[in-house]
């Protein structure tokens, strides 16, 4: 029995294992099959995450065109220009840029010097400076920048990490570089595509701005004449002192009042805001410690001394009687020199042009020269005049240069030196005492014979040093600055012409600068500046609860043309707002 058991076993064993095969081998293909169906799964959604990556991808790019359509400068840009101004504004302390970003056509930088933070609002379409913020950083972000200082100073201590930093910034710099010329070239494409959807924007933009602009100036209830004096008057008392004050001028326009107050020996100016009835600016001019002395006239030029002995500083006044030139030496600190500080101007050229439109209003190398007279070549006349009090000290000494040629009846440069102080306070969030020592003087130019009547009038002078600073907008030039005293020139951006007010337009170069007038009559008046700038003290106020508050004083020592007439620079610091 057993041995048929295993026979029949025998028999049916290959049976039974290929049936095992079989079975192990329909396994094996439903798992090949399971895997390749969660494959294409996979894929699937892959393909759709990619799908979802791309659309959202070209969204962005569909953002940035928009933005980048609304700006015409790129953030680098932006970020150098408010570093420019904040080194011009606040000194020239280390700025870190932490931030930047373009919000409906315009950049917000934010930067930080250790002691404060800065948020410059930055125009995307011509790069201005909109508005400026200041916040102090608390005591603990102050001493954790301190420390952050120390160990940058440490890292620079060693040879081998400047030499590693050197690099990278090398490479930063390429880096931005390549950034901004890609910028700019996208910026080129995307203005060529879209400039008249731009053009479009543009205007309805600048309609709504102007129709919300109404609707605030409306909304708000303006005070009058009456009411800006009584503010004037009690702010003065607050200010200086209670007193005789007698109201001479008041000139109001929409945006405010501008009030002049006499009180014995001193004169004030004050503005008040028209519609918050706030005191914007107050000038206060007193005439003492600085005294005016003729030191030398010979047959090549007449030298005056401008002393305020209280803090030992001198102007020296040179005017030349061989041609129209002009030399400055200041002298006040031990650290420099009078030669360190010369300024010298030499006005060189008139030129009748007519302007091809390329720089309206401005004299250009596109323009064309109808005629000129060399400055140079005059025969000049000079003379000065002296005017004193009753105890016989001088009171202002007024020197002028004049001559005339065959195609000008006259030209006159006329300098008037007058030893006066004046004050001025107005709102920001810093406060600056700084001196400013300037000669104010009127150019004249009488019965000029025009070649055309469609021309224009230039004026060329040159100077003995280089320009360090403009910022655009502005009418003032600053010079190269040596131990906290800049040399400036400001020319105003007004004159008078036929006894109409006019619009002066000037064209830079490296060491000249180019005034130009519209066509005229009969006779031109213009009264540029030229001086210093001594910078006394700066000291930040501001306010936890305020974002930026205090007050600017500017104690200047004047050298103008009378006590009560009196001009605030470009160069002075100007109040900025958020709107």
């Amino acid at each position: 029995m057993f041995a048929l058991i295993v026979l029949l076993f025998s028999a049916i064993q290959p049976a039974l294992m290929a049936y095992g095969k079989e079975g192990e081998g329909k396994q094996e293909q439903n798992k090949a099959k399971d895997a390749d169906n969660k494959g294409n799964e996979k894929k699937q959604e892959d393909k759709k995450a990619e799908e979802k990556k791309n659309e959202e991808q070209k969204g962005n790019e569909g953002k940035n065109e928009k933005k980048q359509a609304n700006s015409t400068i790129t953030a680098e840009q932006a970020k150098a220009n408010a570093t420019k101004y904040l080194i011009q504004r606040f000194g020239n302390a280390k700025y870190n840029i932490t931030e930047s970003k373009l919000e409906k056509g315009d950049y917000e930088v934010r930067a930080s010097n250790g002691t404060a933070t800065f948020n410059v609002g930055v125009s995307g379409k011509n790069g201005k400076i909109l508005f400026v913020e200041i916040r102090q950083l608390e005591k603990k972000e102050q001493e954790k920048q301190a420390q952050k200082k120390e160990q940058e100073g440490a890292k620079e201590a060693n040879k081998e990490e400047k030499k590693e930093v050197k690099e990278e910034a090398k490479e930063d710099k390429k880096e931005a570089k390549d950034e901004k010329k890609e910028d700019r070239e996208v910026q080129k494409e995307v203005k060529e595509e879209k400039k008249d959807d731009n053009q479009g924007r543009k205007e309805d933009k600048g309609e709504r701005k102007e129709d919300r602009k109404e609707e605030r100036v409306t909304a708000v209830i303006k005070i009058n004449a009456s009411q800006a004096i009584a503010i004037a008057l009690d702010f003065l008392t607050k200010a200086v002192g209670s007193g005789n004050y007698s109201v001479v001028r008041v000139e109001p326009d929409d945006k405010e009042f501008k009030i002049e107050i006499v009180r014995e020996n001193s004169g004030f100016k004050v503005k008040v805001d028209a519609i918050t009835g706030k005191v914007v600016e107050f000038e206060q001019e007193e005439k003492k410690e600085v005294k005016l002395k003729v030191e030398k006239e010979d047959e090549k030029h007449i030298k005056i001394d401008i002393k305020k002995e209280d803090v030992k500083q001198k102007l020296n006044v040179e005017v030349q009687k061989s041609d129209s030139s002009l030399k400055l030496q200041f002298q006040g600190k031990e650290n420099t020199t009078k030669s360190e500080l010369e300024l010298r101007v030499l006005f060189e050229r008139l030129i009748e042009f007519r302007d091809n439109g390329s720089k309206p209003g401005k004299f250009d190398s596109n323009d064309t020269a109808v005629s000129s007279i060399d400055l140079r070549r005059l025969k000049w006349n000079v003379g000065r005049i002296e005017s004193k009090d009753a105890n016989g000290t001088i009171t202002m000494i007024t020197i002028t240069q004049n001559a005339s040629s065959s195609a000008l009846e006259a030209i006159a440069f006329i300098y008037h030196l007058t030893p006066t102080t004046k004050t001025i306070v107005f709102g920001n969030a810093t406060e600056a005492k700084i001196r400013i020592w300037q000669v104010k003087f009127d150019v004249h130019i009488r019965g000029f014979e025009w070649k055309s009547n469609d021309t224009m009038l230039a004026l060329s002078a040159a100077f003995n040093a280089e320009f360090e600073a403009h910022i655009p907008g502005e009418d003032t030039v600053k010079f190269k600055r040596a131990d906290g005293i800049t040399p400036f020139f400001n020319w105003g951006g007004n004159a008078t012409a036929d006894g109409a007010n006019i619009v002066v337009g000037a064209t830079l170069g490296n060491k000249s600068i180019v005034l130009t007038y519209p066509h005229f009559n009969n006779a031109l008046l213009h009264d540029p500046l030229i001086g210093y700038i001594v910078s006394e003290e700066i000291v930040q106020i501001l306010v936890p609860s305020l974002m930026v508050v205090g007050a600017i004083i500017i104690a200047t020592v004047l050298l103008g043309f009378s006590a009560l007439r009196s001009r605030r620079l470009a160069l002075s610091l100007r109040r900025y707002s958020g709107q």
